[in-house]
């Protein structure tokens, strides 16, 4: 509101209705006015803070004028009349609204509340206080979903027009958000959506603008994870409880029931597909020896090349720990029913990737599994050769991804979960999300209560299986 106009019609009395404004940066107009002309200001984007309005002549007389305001921030105002102050000055709240009554003089007192605040008022002390935030909680944590009442407790002797402020934070996530306003020991709900550690801050606040704040904590659990909550991935086999992209891993897996395993793709120098996450063996079998500098015989020599790193590498024999072959790894997915996983990490060349379809193709697996690389020429090639096997661009940000490409080709995206939780860009895409590497059951229930169905990881994350 900038300016207003008041006037009187038919009116029985002699006299005028007369009234003077508080805007903003200017203060109070030197001059009142009067029966329909303008006060405040039109063009200057100048806020209205305040008003006084008075009646004059035989108005005067006879009748009081009470008028009460809308104040930002405050809400509907006390009753003030005949030229007192209505509003506030200093804190740049603008008036959304006015409410005037004409009154036979002397007819009726409306309550004592507070008509007007004046920035300068804020150093009386408050004749209130705010003892604490209590909640329907047993203890200080609850589950997504189910709603929780909130109230400030009162104390002191004029708390009755004290406003509550709530907001909350996820602090697990970061996202914040308001919870809304309520009364001075009114009752107010919130529904947490998302499972976090939560930080509850209420702000009170009178019509003097005098402020208590006051916070509480609150744990909020997403509850049972079940096996068909999302589409589980063994991350290279489960590779919590065996080596990286070894048998044990990938038969682990297939026993725990996970919906796909995943491993990743090398190929030796005589073009055999294995399954190993890096080309150099080093920090795989403790040989400094590329794969691709190995022929499959070579490397089947499990004495010299066998997997020498990972969980319970102690439990298994050489010959399990030897780098398995393509065919070995489909033959546990088969046995088990869990979908092919194949992430590519290195091909010599687009004949390779030829001879890998068609691998796929003879094992009658070619639609159901799925290919991933973070080459996404790779992915192109093989959308080239069928236009419905299921691909994953793998991503380890969220930045630079042409999500026009990945509409077009119809290609998913996995990308690193906590890069997704910082900019939330897929959720909203039309674009298959899958998540890796969560190993965490928190950050499990938060994905899963963002709407994300597809999951990558190393361990069991749903409850009431154990191997």
């Amino acid at each position: 509101m900038e300016a207003v106009k008041i006037n009187l019609l038919n009116s029985p009395y002699t006299g005028s209705i007369e009234y003077q404004t508080h805007i903003q940066t200017y203060g109070w107009e030197g001059q009142w006015a009067s029966n329909g002309q303008l006060s405040g200001t039109e063009g200057k984007s100048k806020r209205l803070e305040a008003i006084r309005i008075r009646l004059t002549g035989e108005l005067s007389e006879k009748l009081d004028v009470y008028y009460r305001v809308h104040c930002q921030r405050i809400g509907w105002m006390g009753w003030a009349k005949n030229g007192e102050e209505a509003g506030s000055s200093g804190f740049s709240y603008r008036l959304e609204g006015i409410e005037i009554l004409l009154l036979p003089k002397g007819a009726r007192a409306f309550s004592d509340e507070t008509a007007y605040v004046s920035k300068d008022a804020q150093t009386e002390p408050a004749d209130w206080d705010v003892a604490e935030i209590k909640t329907n909680l047993e203890k200080a944590e609850s589950s997504v979903n189910i709603p929780i009442e909130l109230k400030s407790v009162p104390s002191g002797a004029n708390s009755q027009s004290v406003q509550c402020y709530y907001t909350w934070k996820n602090n697990t996530t970061g996202e914040e958000g308001v919870v809304g306003n309520a009364l001075l020991g009114a009752s107010i709900s919130w529904t947490p959506l998302v499972s976090g550690d939560y930080t509850i801050s209420m702000t009170a606040t009178d019509v003097r603008q005098r402020e208590v704040k006051k916070e509480i904590s609150i744990k909020i659990n997403h509850g049972m994870i079940n096996r068909g909550d999302a589409f589980f991935t063994a991350h290279m086999g489960l590779s919590s409880q065996a080596p990286n992209n070894s048998i044990p891993a990938f038969k682990l897996a297939g026993q725990a029931g996970f919906d796909s395993i995943e491993a990743d793709v090398m190929e030796t120098k005589d073009g055999v597909f294995v399954a190993s996450h890096d080309d150099n063996l080093s920090n795989i079998c403790a040989v400094n020896v590329n794969i691709s500098d190995l022929t499959y015989k070579e490397l089947q020599d499990y004495n010299k090349y066998h997997i020498s790193y990972g969980s319970n590498v102690g439990k298994y024999s050489y010959e399990e720990l030897r780098i398995p072959t393509l065919e070995e790894y489909l033959d546990v997915c088969m046995t088990y029913g869990c979908i092919p996983q194949l992430d590519i990490k290195y091909l010599k060349s687009n004949e390779s990737l030829t001879q890998l379809y068609k691998i796929l193709s003879d094992y009658g697996v070619q639609g159901r599994a799925i290919i991933t690389s973070f080459d996404n020429l790779y992915l192109q090639t093989l959308r080239n050769m069928d236009s419905g096997i299921k691909l994953t661009y793998g991503v380890n940000s969220t930045q630079y991804v042409d999500v026009n490409w990945l509409k077009t080709n119809n290609v998913g995206v996995s990308v690193e979960y906590s890069k997704l939780l910082e900019s939330k860009i897929y959720f909203d895409s039309d674009i298959d999300v899958n998540v890796y590497t969560v190993n965490d059951k928190k950050a499990a229930g938060i994905l899963l209560e963002y709407g994300v169905d597809s999951i990558t990881t190393n361990q069991i994350l749903w409850d009431g299986v154990s191997l």
